[in-house]
């Protein structure tokens, strides 16, 4: 007898603040307990965050409790997802790296592909959790726990005081049981403030949460990285000057040439890359304009080191986005975010640090 819990994705493990429940936790009498996580394609990006955050669940789980990462997406051949799982395993625990395994099946969930030795039946499972999972993405979902938390963080660096919990609700698009559980979650640890008008404010910067939910974004952010095969690319803020001309879509600028417009001390000597953020629904992404920004650029969502790397927001997160000079530039937050993935974290501190100085007074 089997049975399948599907647990949703934006709710925080109760076992461990900065690991996130599976897509499915599958009980069998014959195969055992399982944890599924599905990552999207065609990259293995998203999966390399959800094989380590399988990782820490398994830490807290009996010895017996395997995990499954299955990727969506044909074009991933059985040979790259061994050798990521070969490369995730020696930097975790031997006790939890032979508990973890990887498949794959096309969008769909059909034609799915395991390890040899797995149980069949998780096939089945697959197939369901990523069907689900795709029914969920057309129903346009809302905000999630991650958007309360950075909304709340905009609101304070931005000194605008108390907010209503409606309003919370309709800015970031949260269903109410959403936003309480955000804000409870952030209450229990003291970061924030109620007011008897229903209106809530972080009470200071919420600097242990902080690394949290970077952590939990970086799993959550799609991100289209682009390399330069010819070395011979345009540079950063060379692109960056042709975006206006290149599309007429609401592309904001992030990054380090982003960032320089909200901390111009900013100690980087040049850009290693060019950030971009663009809002729009998942799966209908229009990235044409970028062969206009230089035609030699080539997609891969893999690259560690790419020079061109596009962050696919939420469609409401194009509020955000600040015109200065006829260019559109990302908010503090969004820079902050992308000067983290580019592992600058010296001048995000830098960064962060003055953001907080400017803003850091007292609750009313």
């Amino acid at each position: 007898m089997s049975l399948t819990i599907h647990q949703p994705d934006d709710t925080l493990s109760s076992k461990h603040q900065s690991a996130r429940k599976p897509t499915v936790r599958w009980v069998d009498s014959q195969w055992g307990t399982w944890l599924i996580e599905i990552a999207s394609g065609p990259g293995l990006r998203d999966m390399q965050g959800k094989l380590m955050n399988l990782a820490v669940l398994l830490d807290h789980e009996p010895l017996d409790v395997q995990a499954l990462c299955t990727v969506a997406s044909a074009k991933v051949t059985q040979e790259r997802l061994q050798n990521e799982l070969a490369q995730m395993r020696q930097v975790i625990r031997p006790d939890l790296a032979m508990r973890l395994h990887v498949g794959r099946s096309d969008k769909s969930g059909e034609n799915v592909l395991l390890e040899p030795r797995l149980p069949a039946a998780l096939k089945e499972v697959v197939t369901k959790a990523v069907r689900r999972a795709t029914t969920a993405r057309r129903r346009s979902p809302g905000g999630t726990q991650l958007d309360v938390f950075a909304y709340l963080i905009r609101s304070w660096l931005a000194d605008k005081g108390p907010i209503l919990v409606k309003d919370i609700q309709k800015a970031v698009g949260a269903s109410h049981p959403t936003v309480a559980a955000g804000l409870e979650q952030m209450k229990k640890q003291g970061v924030l403030h109620r007011l008897s008008d229903r209106s809530v404010e972080l009470n200071g910067f919420p600097r242990d949460e902080w690394p949290r939910w970077l952590l939990a974004t970086s799993q959550a952010r799609k991100i289209a990285r682009y390399v330069d095969p010819s070395r011979h690319a345009r540079g950063p803020h060379e692109m960056a000057a042709r975006l206006p001309k290149a599309t007429k879509q609401r592309v904001a600028i992030s990054g380090v040439v982003g960032a320089l417009q909200h901390f111009p001390d900013l100690d980087i000597t040049s850009a290693p890359r060019l950030d971009l953020c663009i809002a729009t629904e998942s799966g209908r992404e229009d990235l044409a304009f970028v062969r206009k920004l230089d035609a030699g650029l080539v997609r891969d969502d893999d690259a560690p080191y790419p020079v061109l790397a596009i962050h696919l927001l939420p469609l409401r997160s194009d509020k955000q986005f600040v015109e200065i000079d006829g260019s559109f530039f990302a908010d503090p937050l969004e820079c902050l975010v992308a000067l983290y993935d580019m592992r600058l974290y010296e001048p995000a501190n830098e960064m962060l640090e003055d953001l907080i100085r400017r803003q850091a007074k007292p609750v009313r």
